[in-house]
């Protein structure tokens, strides 16, 4: 396997393994370690990290065939010696296609971010434009390093749709292209003496190399047509490497952003001959002022190494071993020794599951053979081919190549084979927390918690909802623009920060060295993800209903505690659990004392309980009236109930605002049905003592459509000679 870091550049014919041992790879003990381990690993079956299952398909390079790879636009290109015609293989399957280019040596080949401008290195010292946009002259015009005549083109990078950087061996050259009037200006130009380049897409940032031993790094951020230099920084290199017959290889430095901030990453190898020191991966964070040591990776063994990022975690593979290792930044720090260290500015992490391997990639591919293609067998078969193969290309973030085979994978993380490798649930909901694409892993998680089969103490389920929600109060607080999420801490482990930044997936188009929105990507599984997810799915199961009752209190707890309004429909499961064990003294209890809080909908849902639980009615009602704003459901409940004189003393002592806005039919409506001439007489009379106060007369008005009922009085308590 090998690493390229050149954004487009033909890949060998017959490529060197950068996985191939030095100074003796992995000791034999080592090795056996290993190898313990992956077996250990199979028995959970499903691998952390797989390929993607239906991988982008090319011409394999052969003797005639070049094929190169723009990691910007994540396209492969195809040439074939003496054939015109340059094939185009993309990842969006809308940008396929089969361009017709003059004969010529073609070095690196890619399209502008908009697809408009195809550039093309011939020699190693001119690219060749040649535009595709619509109405944009098709005709051919180039451009020379500007810079003295002996100097070199190492490669070239679109930093923008119309902007893009020579890079030569003694400085970078900006330009900006005009495809309509087929020329370049020199923006800007840097003078230092250059060995090679590593570029980083999603965060625009160039980092050059320099010195005698390749070791000075000088980081580039360009914004659309302006450069900004950053401060420049020397890698340190093993105490062997300080030869000047040695250098830092371009093999062994990546960049890659991870949780929103840009990192340079770089392998070190010790061979047996330093003290039997294993190499390390040295992580420096880069910012405008300086380059800061953040964390070391722990390898445990010598070799080769290539390194993807995906879902803000960084996989070093190894092809020695065949395994990869995981490391989190945000996992708990541990000393050399393997103790947990806190606050150490230098984080030394170890991998967060033991070493596994990637199981064999499968791809369904047209038989070559002329018998099959004779006898008209030709339907797709199905393919295995060999993990960490000595021919594997690996691209950042997530792209590994096998350009003998022609096939390009995306790296997958399964995170459910996380779940089963970190058996600490506290732990592995954090981790979860930061991933994106986990809300159906984390629902899963919580729901195995509380189910009889897979039961945690409840403890720890407490411990899982204050991590839930946690990131969900912030973001009903403060939306996607929360910034600086810090986790509570977890009793029994250290659990680390559980927001979530656009990492090495992340927006294409950004151009600054760390993102502003931390919280962007955090799962967020809120109190509607909880009750249809988990909560309900619970009655299905023989869960006993006291577990059931203190795993709700426990969330709603959890909630309050952090601020969050708890939906009504919680408190209804709490209630109706408690109903159907007809438990009404914990009820009670649990109204009396607020554990369920007052609402409108808990309110309804008691009183629909009267008739199995006559004290609900009164419960409801008290609840109703500490609300301050259900006085019209309180009014509507007593006339339902014919307490007819009740609702009236509730109107009176609301004030005069609230009879004089009461609609009196309803009144005298139900007043009219209970049959009860008393009571109807005392309803009347008050709503004309109400219109003599408000109109100075006791006479109703047409638009209260209450005629049949003052007929109704008339009849019942008038006479000819007055009032009976």
């Amino acid at each position: 396997m090998s690493t390229k870091r050149t954004q487009s550049k033909k890949a060998p014919k017959k490529p060197n393994s950068a996985f191939s041992v030095v100074d003796g790879g992995v000791s034999p003990g080592e090795q056996h370690a290993v190898s313990r381990e992956i077996e250990d690993a199979a028995t959970m079956a499903i691998s952390p990290v797989e390929l993607s299952t239906t991988p982008l398909q090319f011409s394999p390079v052969n003797a005639i065939t070049s094929v190169f790879f723009d990691e910007t636009n994540k396209q492969v290109f195809v040439v074939q010696e003496g054939s015109p015609m340059l094939v185009v293989c993309s990842m969006r399957q809308e940008k396929n296609e089969k361009i017709r280019l003059s004969r010529g040596p073609v070095i690196s080949v890619k399209y502008s971010l908009d697809y408009r401008i195809l550039a093309i290195q011939r020699t190693s010292r001119t690219v060749v434009f040649v535009n595709h946009g619509k109405g944009l002259d098709p005709a051919e015009y180039s451009q020379s390093c500007k810079s003295k005549s002996s100097s070199q083109l190492l490669g070239f990078v679109w930093t923008s749709a119309t902007h893009l950087v020579f890079i030569t061996n003694v400085g970078l050259e900006f330009y900006q292209v005009s495809p309509e009037k087929r020329h370049l200006k020199l923006l800007k130009s840097y003078s230092l003496s250059v060995n090679w380049f590593v570029y980083s897409h999603e965060q625009k940032v160039l980092l050059l190399s320099s010195s005698l031993q390749a070791n000075i790094l000088q980081p580039y951020l360009f914004k659309e047509s302006s450069i900004v230099r950053y401060a420049k920084f020397e890698a340190d290199l093993p105490v062997v490497y300080n030869q000047l017959s040695q250098k830092l290889l371009e093999r062994d430095v990546y960049l890659a952003p991870i949780y929103g901030r840009l990192y340079c990453m770089i392998v070190k190898n010790n061979p047996k001959s330093a003290s039997g020191q294993r190499a390390e991966i040295t992580l420096l964070r880069l910012t405008r002022e300086q380059a800061t040591t953040k964390a070391i990776l722990v390898l445990n063994m010598n070799g080769r190494f290539a390194i993807n990022t995906v879902n803000n975690l960084i996989l070093v593979h190894h092809q020695a071993s065949k395994t990869t290792m995981v490391y989190d930044l945000k996992w708990g720090t541990v000393k050399r020794d393997g103790t947990y260290l806190e606050g150490n500015p230098i984080e030394v992490l170890r991998p967060i599951v033991s070493p596994f391997s990637i199981a064999p990639a499968k791809s369904t591919r047209k038989p070559v053979s002329k018998t099959a293609e004779a006898t008209g067998l030709v339907d797709d078969v199905v393919v295995e081919y060999e993990a960490y193969s000595a021919s594997w290309i690996v691209f950042q973030p997530d792209i590994v190549i096998d350009a003998k085979l022609g096939l390009l994978w995306n790296l997958d993380l399964t995170l459910e084979s996380f779940v089963k490798k970190i058996p600490d649930k506290n732990k592995v909901l954090d981790f979860l927390l930061r991933r994106q694409d986990a809300k159906e892993t984390i629902l899963n998680l919580l729901l195995a918690a509380i189910v009889p089969e897979t039961q945690s103490d409840l403890g720890t389920i407490s411990r899982m909802f204050d991590q839930i929600n946690y990131v969900y109060a912030q973001s009903v607080s403060l939306g996607s623009q929360t910034t600086g999420l810090i986790s509570p801490s977890v009793r029994g482990g250290a659990v680390g920060d559980v927001s979530s930044f656009r990492g090495a997936s992340g927006n294409p188009n950004g151009t600054s060295l760390s993102s502003p929105n931390p919280a962007r990507h955090a799962v967020i599984i809120n109190q509607n993800d909880m009750y249809t997810s988990v909560f309900l799915l619970l009655e299905d199961t023989p869960i006993k209903y006291q577990f059931m009752v203190a795993v709700l209190i426990e969330y709603i707890r959890s909630l309050s505690q952090l601020n969050v309004p708890v939906e009504h429909f919680l408190y209804e499961l709490v209630i109706n659990q408690l109903v159907r064990h007809n438990r009404y003294y914990q009820l009670h209890q649990f109204l009396q004392y607020h554990v369920v809080n007052d609402s409108k909908h808990v309110a309804c849902l008691l009183l629909s309980l009267e008739s199995t639980y006559p004290p609900a009615f009164q419960l409801a009602l008290d609840m109703l009236k500490r609300l301050l704003t259900a006085n019209e459901e309180i009014v509507d409940v007593l006339v339902s109930k014919n307490q007819l004189l009740l609702a009236l003393r509730f109107l009176r002592n609301l004030g005069p605002e609230a009879v004089a806005t009461v609609p009196p039919r309803r009144f005298l409506e139900a007043a009219y049905n209970t049959h009860d001439a008393s009571l109807f007489y005392i309803v009347y009379k008050f709503f004309e003592q109400r219109n003599i106060t408000l109109r100075k007369r006791p006479e109703f008005r047409k638009g209260e459509d209450v005629e049949r009922y003052v007929a109704h009085f008339n009849k019942m308590f008038l006479s000819n000679h007055g009032v009976v």
